[in-house]
């Protein structure tokens, strides 16, 4: 269980949420947390945690309480310890009923989490480049990456991808040039000393154009491809066409794959994801994108 410290809007669509929690386990960038996205319930005392809100109605996500509600899984986006204590990161956007919950949360309330759970990003060989793509959403396990990396003495660099200027969930302290070459302009990894390429696709920021648009022009300009290692998290089309590009290059890439997770265990079988499997007569077999993952070897993944 743990204690809403702060609550920060990233941009239109995006929040982060900070919660502080005793005992919290090793984790690593790309695992995940199971979020109970309604009044937490005590065990021990028989009564929910009121979080602001006394009564059996849901005030601020305007629907009567729902027991029921399965937990929702949240890539963790940063994890600072002391003693006794760890301070969590989590980034979200409001989509159905579950986060706009959350998206109310304010200092104070209790939050309660299952994790670190799954299989997280690997971390590279020695003397290995980088480069961490994240589309949307999906910048929560790659910024966190990348401070890991840093702090590791890889030389990492980024691209951060959104529609919009206003959808992105960084800090922008310098434009990108116009010829799209990467720049010291996204805070978070600008301060750990990773460089970061800007795409939208409008083009209201930086590179117009997609993610995939950004990797061509960095691998064009990459002269040690064999060594580098690609860390991608976001919308699954993303995630497909990194995939496929690292694969025609030769290039090891590492995906945190999105799914909707019932329990986050591998009881409910809700995640299925089909992974390459030479000794299958199909040549591929299902997985769990919760146990066996969520992240895998670009690969790995058998694409629909």
């Amino acid at each position: 269980m743990g204690r809403i410290l702060r609550r920060h809007e990233l941009c239109r669509a995006h929040f982060e949420l900070t919660f502080e929690v005793e005992g919290f386990p090793a984790a690593v960038p790309g695992q995940f947390l199971q979020v109970l996205c309604r009044p937490p319930f005590d065990d021990r005392v028989g009564v929910r945690f009121p979080n602001n809100n006394q009564t059996g109605t849901d005030s601020r996500s305007g629907c009567e309480d729902p027991g029921s509600v399965l937990r929702r899984p949240f890539s963790i986006a940063g994890v600072r310890r002391n003693r006794t204590c760890a301070e969590v990161d989590l980034l979200a956007r409001v989509v159905g009923a579950g986060t706009l919950y959350l998206a109310s949360l304010v200092p104070g309330d209790m939050l309660d989490v299952m994790g670190p759970m799954g299989r997280g990003f690997s971390m590279p060989k020695p003397r290995a480049r980088a480069l961490l793509v994240a589309g949307g959403v999906g910048w929560a396990p790659i910024g966190w990456l990348g401070e890991r990396l840093s702090t590791a003495g890889v030389t990492c660099d980024a691209i951060c991808a959104a529609a919009t200027r206003d959808l992105l969930p960084v800090s922008i302290i310098k434009e990108p040039s116009p010829d799209g070459e990467n720049t010291l302009c996204v805070d978070e990894l600008a301060r750990v000393g990773i460089r970061t390429m800007v795409t939208t696709d409008d083009g209201s920021c930086g590179l117009q154009g997609l993610a995939t648009d950004g990797m061509k022009r960095y691998l064009a300009m990459c002269d040690d491809s064999p060594s580098l290692t690609v860390y991608a998290c976001g919308p699954s089309a993303m995630l497909r066409a990194v995939a496929s590009m690292c694969g025609d290059s030769g290039i090891r890439c590492e995906l945190a794959m999105e799914r909707m997770m019932g329990c986050g265990m591998g009881t409910c079988q809700s995640c299925v994801i089909r992974l390459a499997d030479d000794s299958s007569a199909e040549g591929w077999r299902y997985g769990l994108c919760c146990a066996d993952g969520p992240v895998f070897r670009g690969d790995q993944v058998v694409w629909g």
